[in-house]
């Protein structure tokens, strides 16, 4: 790749605390210039995120914070941010800054979460098909009788 595609590449900084940041770095990394990884580097363990982010020149942010992650961002100035597995809720201002994106790794839509309890969220999309009040009425009465 030449100099000048490098420099087309967007710019992204990545947050990651959990396991799922290894896959999001590697697939971050073959089409975007990560700029930086902001994740808690423990006390003389040995993280394989952090060796991987090192061979690919990656900048280590230790202080996964959100005062941290704001740091990070006004001095690297990235085209997006990309968060995984950071579970804090992100303030507004921070938001303003620049384009954020939350990936979330899960087996969709059947292990969804909470979100299974709010409707239909099947793929492709379906229809709930409800039957009339008077059938609902009548099946109800049915099983009462029995």
């Amino acid at each position: 790749m030449s100099s000048d595609e490098k420099q087309k590449r967007g710019r992204v900084l990545l947050v990651g605390m959990g396991p799922t940041t290894a896959t999001a770095l590697d697939a971050l990394a073959e089409r975007f210039a990560v700029i930086g990884l902001v994740r808690e580097v423990a006390g003389g363990a040995v993280d394989p995120v952090v060796v991987r982010a090192c061979r690919l020149g990656v900048r280590i942010i230790p202080v996964a914070t959100i005062p941290g992650i704001e740091a990070a961002v006004n001095e690297l100035r990235p085209d997006c941010v990309v968060v995984s597995s950071f579970h804090r809720i992100l303030p507004d201002t921070l938001l303003a800054k620049c384009p954020f994106l939350n990936v979330h790794y899960a087996m969709l839509p059947r292990y969804r979460g909470r979100a299974g309890r709010t409707g239909c969220h099947r793929s492709p999309p379906c229809r709930l098909r409800r039957r009339p009040r008077a059938t609902r009425g009548a099946r109800s009465a049915r099983r009462a009788s029995t």
